[in-house]
């Protein structure tokens, strides 16, 4: 996050500003206090979709620098209820508030509901398992399931339709069951993304993530030319690399009319990036033999 462009882009009118730990790489907090200590009325939001407990290098918590830290709970992120977030906050004021306007837009959801939840979360566990992805991969590359994996639309601002329902039981007992994991999950995620710091750090013409003790990985994301070139090349060896987040806020027809501020860098990053698999299924054997294609891949 560019603290310099934020200063210029400020106003009298900005309500809140909004400091996103991209991937689980801390924010710059030593940058975020001097902002707070010239701006001490603006409130400062955590979003930390990515980053759940990640650290500074001075050793603070990112999500306790701002009035509240939220965070997205779908299948996708490091924990999960399925679907959902939630907030948290030092504010006891700010809670109470929170709670009534939670009270007042969610609805109550039935049996039915819970049932869809865990037939959701069945067919996620189905359609990873490793015999059967291949299908699942051969589906999503011809549009088969974009229902299921096209999260938003560029053209317009919206919201899920079930969005405001409240969560069902079982959402919740998987939450708790990922809130006893929580740090095996990240432990494991900083393990496979500290085997492809070392494995890669010397190949050429890719640049490797931030080295962050800190850092929570929901993504390990590399920047390479060759970027579509690796991801072909790693599918047909059986292993799919992310592509996400493959696309650039200004570029956006819903953000047209929107003011931004800097050099447009971010334009030329959706073609650059490629993501390696972190998650709890990819052993230390499997990121070797990723790193051992990828290496076959430049070279050839």
């Amino acid at each position: 996050m560019r603290f310099d462009l934020l200063s210029q882009a400020i106003s009298e009118k900005t309500g809140a500003v909004i400091a996103t730990s991209i991937f689980g790489h801390p924010v710059d907090l030593d940058a975020l206090d001097c902002f707070r200590q010239a701006h001490p009325n603006i409130p400062i939001l955590q979003d930390c979709a990515h980053s759940f407990f990640a650290q500074h290098s001075n050793g603070q918590f990112v999500h306790k620098n701002g009035l509240c830290a939220f965070y997205g709970l779908n299948i996708s992120k490091i924990m999960t209820s399925i679907f959902g977030g939630m907030v948290t906050t030092d504010d006891a004021d700010f809670s109470e508030r929170v709670r009534e306007e939670r009270q007042g837009l969610l609805k109550p959801t039935g049996f039915i509901f819970s049932i869809k939840r865990s037939l959701y979360l069945i067919a996620v566990l189905i359609a990873f398992y490793p015999a059967i992805y291949r299908l699942v991969n051969r589906l999503e590359r011809s549009g088969a399931l974009n229902r299921f994996t096209k999260y938003y639309n560029k053209k317009i601002i919206d919201w899920p339709k079930n969005g405001f329902g409240w969560p069902a039981g079982i959402q919740a007992r998987i939450g708790f069951i990922q809130c006893h994991r929580y740090q095996n999950i990240v432990d494991h995620r900083r393990k496979i993304a500290n085997i492809y710091d070392r494995e890669l750090q010397d190949m050429p013409n890719i640049v490797l993530p931030p080295r962050e003790k800190g850092a929570t990985y929901s993504h390990y994301v590399l920047q390479t030319e060759r970027a579509e070139e690796i991801e072909d090349y790693m599918l047909k060896k059986g292993i799919q690399l992310g592509r996400l987040i493959d696309y650039e806020v200004p570029d956006m027809p819903v953000y047209q009319d929107a003011s931004y501020y800097g050099n447009r860098f971010s334009r030329g990053l959706p073609d650059r990036v490629i993501n390696l698999p972190v998650y709890w299924g990819v052993t230390p054997k499997d990121a070797l033999a990723i790193v051992e294609n990828i290496k076959l891949c430049v070279s050839e």
